[in-house]
């Protein structure tokens, strides 16, 4: 399983790189998310010539116990 890597959090953005296998090529994927409440908006970046970094949201499904 690949970790999360480069993890850092400043007020309420977070940025970190997560390798990933894509199709037997491993990739550093780099991340940029603004927090806000329980959602997050942010980019996903690609190491690929010509791919521009694409947008990302999300939301939390449940709180931490």
């Amino acid at each position: 399983m690949t970790e999360l890597e480069n993890i850092v959090i400043d007020g309420k953005t977070v940025t970190f790189t997560f390798d990933a296998d894509m199709g037997g090529q491993m990739i550093s994927l780099s991340f940029e998310l603004k927090l806000t409440d329980d959602t997050f908006e942010g980019t996903v970046t690609f190491p690929v010539a010509g791919l521009d970094p694409f947008p990302i949201t999300g939301n939390r499904k449940s709180k931490p116990e």
